[in-house]
């Protein structure tokens, strides 16, 4: 008996073992990327500051001459504007380039604080090893109420966009969610390029009885040369199930003039469960023409319960493509999955979605064209 318990034992710090191993090789992958993508970063935008000093330094007087304090607040003066333009041109590029990848997809980046009428239909057809085929119908009606300066809008969603699984590559749902239907109230208070803060209140007609809710979001988004920043939070509290927190960090920049990088931590707590779910996800995004586009993942989902737990790793690629016309979309989205709970076996699945969005809002910004 002695001797069971101390195998079991063992067994179990060796599992404890390897679970600390893999968040560190996340972790430390994670920091390889950020740091690598700096470097070069820094390096694209010294080539471009460099010769503007050499050409400053080489507009200066020779030895022995006078520079009056004029010349030298002129100089000092158009230094900077250079060097203000160069900056304001980088990040505006930065966040450009973001704004054309989520428009594109309708990402929820997106989606969430454009302040249009518009109608989204979905439907979904996934294929998994192992599992049935599932189907699902999705819907999403946005209506900006009038005299409201574009600041109050309703929301009707079946199988609202926050509790879906699939945008990180999880299927289509979990089980339990296909009867999910919302009728929200959203005014939005603070709308820049930098900050965006919404109150939100509605009703989740999951069961018979209905459930109300309410809560902010709020996003922040910090414009650099090399790299753009966004955090955004959503807050949630449920008459029936409680309080829910939902919270996405994103590391994002272009690479080339067709490839875009993000790095993205999302994390979603409820109340009512005992857990922390949380991913870690690596995302190239390739430009093929202007109604054609890739999306390249590497997905890293955890579990937190007592321990950090690994529950699935994901690598998928999905294709995009308008068809007949603008507002009408096609998806194809083969994946591999290696699942905890089939013990880590090799798990292929495919994704085909049918999406029309009617009401999509173009983008006016001549810098995003």
């Amino acid at each position: 008996m002695f001797k069971s318990i101390s195998s079991w034992t063992s067994e179990l710090s060796f599992i404890n073992a390897i679970n600390v191993t893999l968040i560190a090789a996340v972790l430390s992958v994670t920091l390889f990327f950020w740091v690598a993508s700096t470097v070069v970063g820094s390096l694209a935008a010294s080539q471009i500051l460099v010769p503007v000093a050499w050409a400053q330094f080489g507009s200066q007087k020779g030895p022995g001459s006078v520079v009056t304090d004029e010349e030298l607040e002129e100089e000092e003066q158009i230094e900077e504007n250079i060097v203000d333009r160069i900056h304001e041109s980088l990040s505006s590029y930065v966040s450009n380039a973001a704004g054309k990848v989520d428009g594109f997809y309708d990402d929820e980046r997106y989606a969430d604080e454009v302040n249009t009428t518009r109608v989204k239909l979905r439907v979904d057809y996934f294929l998994e090893k192992g599992e049935d085929p599932e189907v699902k119908l999705r819907f999403n009606l946005s209506l900006v109420l009038p005299k409201t300066n574009k600041r109050l809008k309703l929301v009707v969603s079946g199988k609202p966009d926050e509790d879906e699984t699939d945008e990180t590559g999880a299927g289509l749902g979990e089980e339990g969610e296909d009867d999910n239907v919302e009728v929200a109230l959203a005014y939005t208070q603070v709308e820049t390029a930098e900050h965006n803060l919404s109150m939100r209140t509605g009703l989740r007609l999951k069961s018979i009885t209905p459930a109300w809710w309410l809560g902010p979001r709020w996003r922040a988004y910090s414009q650099g040369e090399i790299w753009g920043t966004r955090l955004t939070n959503s807050f949630r509290w449920y008459t029936d199930t409680g309080f829910r927190i939902d919270t996405t960090l994103d590391f994002e920049r272009p690479l080339t003039e067709n490839f875009f990088y993000r790095h993205s931590l999302k994390g979603k707590w409820d109340q009512d469960k005992e857990r922390y779910d949380y991913d870690v996800i690596f995302a190239v995004f390739q430009k093929l023409a202007r109604r054609r586009s890739l999306k390249y993942e590497y997905i890293n989902k955890f579990r937190s319960t007592n321990d950090h737990q690994w529950d699935n790793i994901i690598f998928k690629v999905t294709y995009r493509q308008s068809i007949w016309r603008r507002w009408l979309f096609f998806e194809i989205a083969p994946q591999v999955s290696f699942p905890e709970r089939e013990d880590w076996d090799f798990t292929p699945g495919i994704l085909f979605r049918i999406e029309t969005i009617i009401g999509k809002e173009k983008l006016k910004n001549k810098k995003r064209k």
